[in-house]
């Protein structure tokens, strides 16, 4: 399901808006749900406690603008998964709205072959973006594909992105946070500083890993039983 939010001070554009969204669901057969808004601050204060996957903003909102709300969501909330596509009656884009990384901009009135082209374009990408593991580095979203990945390693207060057997990646973070990206995915966390891929595994036992680049990763007591499991569980295919 794709949870849609549209927030704009007028109510008549917000109901046209979320008919013709409804329509694409229709003849897309496609699952959606939709959440209106009429005010920035009501917005922010549901994302602050649910999740939305794309989001139609108005640029001109009469109290909150449509800037500083972005601007919250990416910089208070820290929030860089939800797409914002920002809309307007004006033809011309402050250049702020460039910092909070908008996924498409649609002009007033609604252009429909427009709109179903963002909803089509954004489809596309949340599959793509299944296949790729994402994290945040001094304010910047970066990507690699998990195929790529050989295993993560924690340092402190640092984790390392292994990839070829070399160092790819550095950024702030705790493996713990980082854990449920991994769950659904041939990936095994033997050991509170490593999450590892599994087709990298040359040999295993209950109390070790050997990558194929040769590194050695003792698994955890309170670990093992996971790690084997998902192990023979990659293997039976």
């Amino acid at each position: 399901m794709i949870r849609i939010a549209i927030c704009d001070d007028e109510k008549r554009f917000c109901l046209e808006l979320e008919k013709y969204i409804l329509k694409y669901e229709f003849i897309n057969d496609i699952e959606i749900e939709i959440k209106k808004f009429y005010t920035g601050e009501d917005l922010i204060e549901f994302i602050k406690k649910e999740e939305i996957d794309l989001l139609f903003l108005e640029i001109e909102l009469v109290k909150m603008n449509g800037i500083s709300v972005g601007e919250y969501i990416r910089d208070a909330l820290e929030n860089y998964k939800t797409e914002i596509v920002y809309f307007s009656s004006k033809d011309s884009y402050d250049r702020q709205l460039f910092k909070t990384n908008p996924f498409d901009f649609l002009e007033k009135p609604i252009d429909i072959d427009k709109l179903n082209s963002i909803i089509k374009k954004f489809i596309k990408i949340i599959g793509k973006k299944d296949e790729v593991y994402t994290y945040k580095k001094n304010k910047t979203i970066c990507s690699i594909s998990y195929d790529e990945i050989m295993y993560l390693e924690s340092e402190g207060r640092h984790i390392k992105i292994i990839k070829n057997g070399e160092i790819y990646d550095v950024f702030n973070g705790k493996i713990r946070d980082e854990k449920e990206k991994f769950i659904t995915r041939n990936f095994a966390n033997p050991h509170k500083s490593y999450i590892v891929n599994l087709k990298f595994i040359l040999k295993i036992s209950a109390s070790k890993i050997e990558l194929k680049n040769g590194l050695i990763i003792n698994i955890g007591r309170k670990y093992v039983d996971e790690t084997m499991q998902k192990y023979m569980a990659y293997r039976r295919g």
